[in-house]
């Protein structure tokens, strides 16, 4: 079978790109958890405040890689990034507006069943609010993703154990000081290293479990954690599916167009064996019959002819005259 040369780099990237930007929604979400976890701090998660905030950090610095990833590509087995492949990516991405919102109304009214259920799928306003975060949303999901990026450092900050310190490898952006992206948690192709997970955590019981009605207002009422808060579910994860979405349809046209021109490559290898099968086979055995047919012309033209009677004569000569004819027709 022949595949398209061109179209196998495409094949290749899209299967890290789909992976990738399908664990962002994860991390988003992950990040979401362990945040709320630091500011209540009550035990319940049987983790230690500092180990917490430090696989907070950990995951928001793998979210940053990933995300830097899937957008500019030259990491994680990504070779071009989807700013340069899809300009769908890049509309939902970088242009005011948040078409996820309209995106997530249309999905959840196709499982609605009826009328009623659809209520129960009723979506936010169409203004691109963000309670906390004014018209974040309206600048495009990049923005929405950066600014979420900035609301759990702040978390993190105001929220940190004392004995915490927070790392200087990397800033906001996920970048670390000599240009490099960080890869804490994973390794050099990519995949996690769980040897750099284990060295990061303590090994040691949580002991003390302990409730706070202000650390449960702090989760209600701090405004980086209502954003965080928001996407948990909300406009970063709607986005992120969305584009999660358009990765699936772009890798399978990219599969049906390599699939389209296999097939028109092997209608043209079929075509060439046919012709060349009549080319260099039937025509040269056709060939071949007449020439034959030929020398049996001129040896039966030398026969002594006298010899035969004028009824066996006309009924030889009959057979060449139509053969003659059918040639000249």
């Amino acid at each position: 079978i022949v595949y398209p040369m061109r179209i196998l780099p495409d094949i290749a990237d899209m299967a890290p790109m789909v992976d990738h930007g399908g664990r962002r929604a994860y991390l988003v979400q992950s990040c979401v958890f362990l945040a709320r976890e630091l500011i209540i701090a009550d035990g319940f998660s049987r983790v230690k405040p500092e180990d917490n905030a430090r696989q907070l950090e950990m995951l928001l610095d793998i979210l940053q890689r990933e995300h830097e990833a899937v957008r500019l590509g030259n990491d994680l087995g990504i070779a071009v990034g989807a700013d340069l492949r899809f300009e769908s990516h890049n509309r939902v991405m970088y242009e005011p507006g948040c078409p996820w919102r309209e995106w997530n109304r249309q999905k959840n009214a196709r499982r609605a069943s009826s009328a009623a259920d659809a209520s129960m799928f009723e979506d936010v306003d169409d203004e691109c609010f963000l309670d906390g975060r004014g018209d974040a949303a309206a600048n495009g999901l990049n923005h929405v993703m950066l600014t979420f990026f900035d609301s759990v450092r702040s978390v993190i900050f105001k929220f940190k154990p004392d004995s915490f310190v927070i790392s200087q490898t990397s800033d906001v952006h996920g970048i670390t000081r000599d240009g490099e992206m960080s890869g804490i948690g994973h390794g050099a192709d990519g995949s996690e290293d769980e040897s750099v997970w284990a060295h990061h955590f303590s090994q040691d019981d949580f002991l003390v479990v302990n409730t706070s009605e202000a650390k449960l207002q702090d989760v209600d009422e701090d405004p980086d954690m209502k954003f965080l808060t928001h996407n948990l579910e909300g406009d970063l994860v709607m986005g992120l599916n969305m584009l999660q979405e358009l990765f699936h349809d772009e890798a399978h046209k990219i599969i049906d167009m390599a699939h389209l021109e296999n097939e028109i490559f092997f209608i043209l290898y079929a075509l060439c064996i046919i012709c060349g099968w009549y080319f260099a086979l039937f025509r040269s055995v056709v060939r071949s019959a007449n020439h034959e047919a030929t020398k049996a012309h001129n040896f039966i033209a030398r026969l002594p002819l006298h010899v035969l009677t004028t009824k066996e004569i006309t009924v030889l000569s009959s057979m060449f005259l139509e053969q003659d004819k059918d040639r000249e027709e």
